[in-house]
């Protein structure tokens, strides 16, 4: 098999607003992971075709697809969107059954025997740059590909999944292969500075992979494993130099599963960034404290990431609900959350807050608590979700014999009820609705928005546009 083309393809993940339920707001991202494994690839002379869905229509795509003439189509999967997958690998073998098709990302790895629900040839777990590179050379060299690392192989009615290493050295990867037409439209919403309407050239850059904590309800350690693999700061430093230049880039998003697990490491970026003075606006995903407590966060830590150009940190609190807290591991002191909101608002920060509503032990007593909570955390934003487990995690062993409400994968987005509680499927969607609507035209939460606005007028355009978004889904009265 001649090196030829390669179609990477990622389908839109379907995580829609609902006017009134305000789950999130629709952040537009490049495809990253896509973009990675595009460049190793690239850099091994293969041709590379990169197609991310936004919001074409599934036969749009397919087109695109044929349109590329494909020796190798490369999916990228997420739960949500398994179902598109397969559709699209139909249409492919009904097209051309001699194309080689190849399963990754989230719900592959987690979930390695799917690759048997439709007719794909492999599927990779973990990180897929050097494992799918191996596998088109060795296929190339008409080499036994059986034993390579990594790699989901069909074994008639089963699977076989060979173990696999994590890359030792993330800087030896190229720089990810940008798409400059998504790159006009992707954005950090909805509360950001700087605001959408001034964003430029946004992009997901990686500082991490991995996480140690290994939360019930998350697939990452099904991908990633428990370790922590780290990029050189000059590397992420030099790759936003590149993209400043090249594209105007002005906003960011780390997907770093914790940015500030290691205190050291978080530091020794920050003030890398601090000293290159970029212009660049971040949003980080951080965590409070460690299952044991031990705090992350600290005064310290946040004026050297306001330096780095950090606005916008997401925590993920899920619950404030004492039984729900320790089922989660986040039993987290409700002053020490306070402290640390406290002093990201007195830096001109945004504090985003996740919530995941519908744990087994929800009511009306819990939704209660979570409403008068916020009004005294005054979170900058709140991200509501609701607790979906996603097939391989803890989670899914839980609830997959008696307690799935559906096991419809599209539905698989956090955005809709998806496992029994205390509270019903419609019950549920209300609190939701009324968790929004209380909190966002609470005294407390305009009082904190016109308290920052005195210290840091400059925020303005970004409450204003974040505001004028509640009004328009029906949030903010």
């Amino acid at each position: 098999m001649a090196k030829k083309n390669i179609t990477l393809v990622q389908l839109n993940n379907p995580r829609d607003i609902a006017k009134k339920g305000l789950r999130a707001g629709n952040n537009i991202w490049d495809a990253l992971g896509m973009q990675r494994i595009g460049a190793v690839l690239k850099e091994n002379d293969y041709n590379v075709n990169i197609i991310q869905q936004y919001r074409e229509p599934d036969q749009e795509i397919f087109e695109r697809l044929v349109k590329t003439a494909p020796d190798v189509v490369g999916l990228s999967t997420w739960t949500c969107t398994w179902p598109l997958n397969l559709e699209l690998v139909k249409k492919i073998r009904d097209y051309n059954q001699k194309i080689l098709i190849v399963s990754g990302g989230y719900h592959t790895s987690s979930n390695p025997g799917s690759i048997l629900e439709g007719d794909i040839d492999y599927g990779i777990k973990g990180e897929g740059e050097l494992s799918f590179l191996r596998l088109l050379d060795n296929l190339n060299k008409n080499k036994d590909v059986s034993s390579l690392d990594s790699l989901i192989l069909r074994k008639g009615n089963s699977v076989k999944v060979n173990p696999g290493k994590r890359l030792k050295n993330l800087d030896e990867l190229p720089d990810p292969l940008r798409n400059p037409d998504m790159l006009k439209i992707t954005k950090v919403k909805v509360l950001m500075d700087p605001p959408i309407s001034k964003q430029k050239g946004v992009v997901m850059i990686d500082y991490s992979r991995g996480c140690v904590f290994a939360c019930k309800y998350c697939d990452s350690n099904l991908v990633w494993g428990k370790n922590v693999s780290y990029r050189s700061p000059k590397r992420v430093v030099d790759e936003l130099k590149g993209l400043k230049k090249e594209h105007g880039t002005n906003t960011g998003y780390f997907p770093d599963l914790t940015f500030n697990l290691n205190r050291r490491k978080t530091l020794e970026l920050c003030d890398l960034l601090a000293e290159a003075d970029l212009g660049i606006k971040f949003y980080v995903t951080t965590r409070l404290a460690a299952p044991n407590g031990k705090p992350l966060v600290d005064q310290e830590l946040l004026n050297r990431m306001k330096l780095a150009g950090i606005q916008k940190l997401g925590w993920g609190i899920e619950s404030f609900s004492d039984r729900t807290k320790k089922d989660f591991k986040k039993d987290i002191p409700l002053e020490y959350i306070k402290g640390v909101f406290d002093m990201v608002h007195s830096l001109g920060l945004f504090n985003r807050c996740f919530l995941m509503l519908g744990h087994k032990d929800e009511s009306k007593e819990t939704i209660d608590q979570t409403i008068e909570k916020l009004k005294y955390l005054k979170p900058d934003e709140l991200r509501l979700s609701f607790l979906t487990p996603f097939p391989g995690t803890p989670l899914w062993e839980e609830t997959e014999k008696s307690d799935l409400l559906t096991r419809d994968l599209r539905k698989f987005t956090t955005n809709e009820p998806i496992i029994r509680s205390g509270l019903n499927c419609q019950e549920l969607i209300k609190a939701r609705e009324r968790i929004n609507m209380e909190y966002y035209n609470s005294q407390e939460y305009h009082m904190m928005v016109q308290k920052k606005l005195k210290s840091y007028p400059e925020l303005r355009p970004a409450y204003e546009e974040f505001l004028n978004f509640l009004k328009e889904y029906e949030v903010l009265k």
